[in-house]
């Protein structure tokens, strides 16, 4: 927790955490992690009242009772056996501290809270939803992201099912065509289908951008802010001309590397959005722009404990500058299709209204099974059932 609580990727620290463990450890040590992190404000705000200077403790302390109070108020861990293994712990390092850590852990309870403490979401985040879908929904939200997910796949070949449950996986049906839900037997790049290019990991709402874009055979298609690819194969498989457009030299070199393990080719060329690129337009552009990733709570629960609504307004402007420049580069009669993994006003309906009211581009909505609320800016798709919360707004020119 310390290293995420200072910078670091959740994902990337628990992976590497849990990498020399045993199989029944690694999941126990991935429970807590998330579940810890992901109720974090929570877990912080029930033991506030019995710390009189939370700030002063040593950091490997307050992430101990933290993880404790996890297990006692959420898992339904017994509270004697949670409270002797914690104490046990922080006394080989802290020594007297086991104390302190001994008398809060046994009376820490759930309090009564307002409603963004209860759900572990920043109060303006939880604002943002109510105003966006009603105090319910807010809720609903709230609640769904501290629910664990399942790893999500999309599938490039009709082998991937057999491939997995053959390797011992637990395969499920995702909600959206060539998708799956796995509960994998192996790190996913120790998988057969993963090495033989079958298999890609993707969330199934990160997917509907470009079943919205609709690429067709041979059709030139505009992929911009590229990043690692993943829509990219996906407009590859459709087996449309991807020209892949990114400023990051890493994400690129990923990208390739990425598209060959999955057998799909892609143009890649290298600019920065925020100022007009000199590139052929095209009939059907993608900007998954960059963004606050506050639809992805759930797998990524550490953005919860450093974003903050100014830095937004950043990120909203960059979104601006590049979708007027994605514009220029869409065609008469093209569609341009817009989306992040956010849930917030200023990235979403926001920049789409401002680009509306300065362009020529009408909003056309589009039909998804996925949990959804539509606007008349763009529709978010909501993060039920494991999946990430996004926004999409299909422009036609």
């Amino acid at each position: 927790m310390h290293r995420v609580k200072n910078g670091a990727f959740a994902s990337y620290v628990i992976n590497s955490e849990i990498a020399r463990l045993s199989g029944q450890d690694k999941s126990f040590v991935t429970s807590l992690s998330y579940g810890s992190l992901r109720n974090y404000i929570y877990l912080e705000a029930c033991l506030k009242p019995l710390l009189k200077r939370p700030d002063k403790l040593p950091e490997d302390v307050m992430n101990a009772l933290v993880a404790a109070s996890y297990e006692i108020l959420i898992k339904g861990t017994p509270r004697r056996a949670a409270v002797n293994e914690w104490v046990k712990l922080i006394k080989q390092k802290y020594g007297r501290l086991s104390g302190l850590v001994n008398a809060v852990l046994r009376r820490v309870e759930d309090i009564e809270l307002t409603d963004n403490l209860r759900y572990s979401v920043p109060r303006w985040l939880f604002k943002d939803w109510q105003e966006l879908f009603g105090k319910d929904a807010a809720i609903n939200i709230a609640r769904a992201m501290l629910e664990p997910e399942p790893l999500w796949l999309i599938s490039y070949h009709d082998n991937a099912h057999s491939e997995l449950v053959a390797e011992d996986c637990i395969v499920t049906p995702g909600p959206v065509e060539n998708t799956l839900a796995i509960k994998p037997s192996k790190a996913l790049n120790h998988l057969k289908a993963f090495k033989n290019g079958n298999i890609q990991a993707q969330n199934p709402c990160s997917t509907i951008p470009v079943h919205v874009l609709e690429p067709k055979p041979n059709q030139r298609v505009l992929d911009l802010a590229s990043g690692n690819g993943i829509k990219a194969a996906q407009i590859a498989s459709s087996g449309a001309k991807v020209v892949c457009i990114e400023l990051d030299s890493r994400k690129i070199e990923a990208s390739k590397k990425n598209l060959k393990r999955l057998g799909f080719n892609a143009e890649h060329l290298s600019f920065d959005l925020q100022k007009l690129a000199d590139i052929e337009p095209a009939a059907k552009v993608l900007l998954d722009a960059p963004c606050s990733g506050a639809g992805t709570l759930r797998g990524n629960p550490e953005i919860k404990l450093r974003l903050e609504q100014k830095s937004l307004l950043s990120s909203a402007k960059l979104q601006r500058q590049m979708l007027a420049n994605a514009a220029k580069l869409t065609k008469k009669d093209g569609t341009l299709v817009y989306s992040v993994c956010a849930l917030t006003k200023s990235e979403t309906i926001e920049v789409v209204k401002d680009f509306l009211e300065n362009s020529d581009f009408k909003i056309e909505s589009f039909e998804t099974s996925l949990p959804h609320f539509e606007t008349e800016y763009g529709t978010f798709l909501l993060p039920y059932d494991g999946l990430d919360g996004f926004f999409i707004a299909k422009l036609i020119n």
